[in-house]
């Protein structure tokens, strides 16, 4: 029989594989774009786009110790609140940048506070889902969670991923498909006006 320490233990692991999967998901959305779009709506160059991923990473690299403090004091969940306000605004300001004409000071203004974001993230989950394993009395090893955790998050990789590229490539075939419209319309209505033009005028 299942007693309600066994019900909320399911609970605690069920959050967990949920909030892993989402996370990695909606993170990944960009991942196949996002050279395509700062190279296009960002115009930047190959060589910029690699120093605005490498922004990124510096960021990760610096704030991982600090955030790591925030998590154990002030909590597993503020810190995982201010990972998804964190990373709202970032991405804000990541689309923004084009629009204000901010060019690549901007990208790695919003790359850096995307690895504040992350780090927010990184370690706070982990730690959230053993203190909650231990608070209701899980027994089994929490390895499997964990193991649990990193296939979820490897299918909400491959699902932003594919998503982001579908989406992708469904607005560039629009965008040409208007194009081609836009430009034949002409073509296709030059040669009656021209006809009708030439035509010599009747009795």
């Amino acid at each position: 029989m299942t007693n309600s320490a066994d019900y909320s233990s399911r609970r605690v692991v069920v959050g967990y594989l949920s909030v892993s999967t989402l996370f990695t998901l909606a993170s990944s959305l960009i991942w196949a774009i996002n050279t395509i779009f700062l190279i296009r709506n960002g115009g930047l160059s190959i060589f910029e786009v690699m120093i605005v991923n490498a922004v990124f990473t510096v960021g990760q690299m610096a704030f991982e110790v600090p955030t790591g403090v925030v998590a154990d004091t002030i909590g597993r969940k503020a810190s995982l609140l201010f990972c998804m306000v964190t990373l709202m605004l970032s991405t804000l300001l990541y689309v923004a940048t084009p629009v204000w004409g901010l060019g690549i000071w901007g990208f790695m203004g919003a790359s850096v506070i995307l690895g504040l974001g992350f780090t927010f993230q990184t370690g706070a989950l982990d730690a959230w889902l053993v203190d909650a394993l231990d608070a209701t009395g899980w027994e089994k090893p929490k390895e499997k969670v964990f193991a649990w955790g990193q296939m979820a998050s490897g299918a909400g990789v491959l699902v932003g991923a594919l998503l982001g590229e579908s989406w992708a490539s469904s607005a560039c075939r629009g965008r040409m498909w208007s194009g081609r419209r836009y430009w034949q319309w002409p073509s296709w209505w030059r040669p009656s006006s021209s006809r009708t033009s030439a035509s010599p005028p009747g009795p």
